[in-house]
């Protein structure tokens, strides 16, 4: 037997895993990540399964990390990012024990980690550790610990990387510009998936130069948008688009285009959907605004009644999502039930059907 499974000081290991070298050193890691979460910490039901899996692969790479260093991390990031797609959300995936809850899940951590940062990340892990420690979690205490640590909206992230599927798709391009003592690089970043909307991220890029590699981090927020970068004195030569592997995406290098043609598909102002869907207590309603503007978002019963205003005021375009708490207008727990969404915006109304179930 190949496998492992860990419990409460007694974790069961196959075989095959103790065969006296450190092939499958991964897999005690793995098990033995598990003693914190997964155990200490556990998750609120099976939805949040990646809460468990997702950080027990994470510690996989933070093994290798530690043993190989830098490459070590790259390299098992690299290896796990062999699925084009992977199959469903990370969040309420219906194969509970699949590439996407294990994978996917460590690299939602391995990104949320380059978008705060080593000082940051760390630490508000350790905080939403602490808040949760020998008691259960879910995905959304999850959000709101990471929130309340480092003060940052993680909405955005969140929707596409957990609740969300797939992975963006790029095709990026550059251009030297300037000359000696005034050196400069033109980078242009086109988002091109169909299967997905846009995911705004910040991306890594690395400009060899002629006094050494200079590491740059572009906030894409756009399907199609250029950069510039001042170099000075120092002399690009090349450039690499994530070499350590950050970001979860497909990538291609094309040639440098200055057009800022859009290549996505518009945004439309519509409701996008909730998570979870059924829901017990509350639920996170998102939508998509193509114009800012006046935006009111309610909650009907079956009937057509409105039981809850949760925005009537104005909002900026984007990607947006407001939580919904299962309460009314009265600030009293609704029952069971069929609940209806409808956004009103831009000259537009839209609904859809959610559950809650107690």
């Amino acid at each position: 037997w190949a496998g492992a499974m860990e419990h409460q000081t007694c974790t069961s290991m196959g075989n095959i895993v103790l065969g006296g070298g450190h092939f499958y050193d991964r897999i005690v890691v793995h098990e033995l990540t598990h003693q914190w979460f997964g155990d200490a910490v556990t998750l609120r039901d099976w939805q949040n399964v990646w809460l468990n899996e997702g950080f027990a692969s994470y510690g996989e790479a933070l093994w290798f990390e530690y043993t190989d260093g830098q490459a070590g991390l790259t390299d098992w990031m690299t290896l796990t990012q062999s699925d084009p797609n992977f199959d469903g959300p990370v969040y309420n995936n219906p194969n509970l024990f699949g590439g996407t809850v294990y994978r996917k899940g460590a690299w939602v951590l391995h990104m949320l980690r380059y978008r705060l940062g080593d000082a940051v990340f760390f630490p508000a892990l350790r905080h939403y550790f602490g808040l949760h420690l020998y008691d259960n979690a879910s995905t959304a205490d999850l959000q709101a610990d990471l929130e309340g640590f480092t003060g940052e909206d993680l909405d955005g992230f969140f929707q596409q990387w957990v609740y969300g599927e797939n992975r963006p798709v790029y095709r990026w391009g550059w251009q030297i510009t300037g000359g000696p003592g005034a050196w400069g690089v033109n980078v242009a970043v086109r988002q091109v998936q169909t299967n997905a909307g846009l995911f705004a991220m910040p991306l890594p890029f690395r400009v060899d130069t002629s006094g050494g590699p200079i590491d740059l981090r572009l906030d894409n927020v756009a399907w199609s948008q250029g950069y510039h970068v001042d170099l000075g004195t120092a002399q690009p030569l090349d450039l690499v688009f994530d070499p350590d592997n950050w970001v979860l995406e497909n990538s291609s290098e094309v040639a440098y285009d200055a057009t800022a043609a859009d290549e996505g598909p518009a945004l439309a102002t519509a409701l996008v959907g909730n998570y979870p869907n059924p829901f017990n207590p509350a639920t996170r309603i998102a939508f998509d605004l193509a114009v800012d503007g006046p935006v009111r978002l309610e909650i009907l019963d079956i009937r057509g009644r409105r039981v809850r205003l949760l925005a009537d005021g104005p909002r900026r375009a984007g990607h947006q999502s407001l939580l919904f708490d299962g309460l009314d207008q009265h600030g009293e727990s609704l029952p069971s039930g069929i609940y209806l969404a409808r956004l009103s915006a831009a000259g537009k109304t839209s609904s859809l059907r959610m559950t809650l179930l107690k």
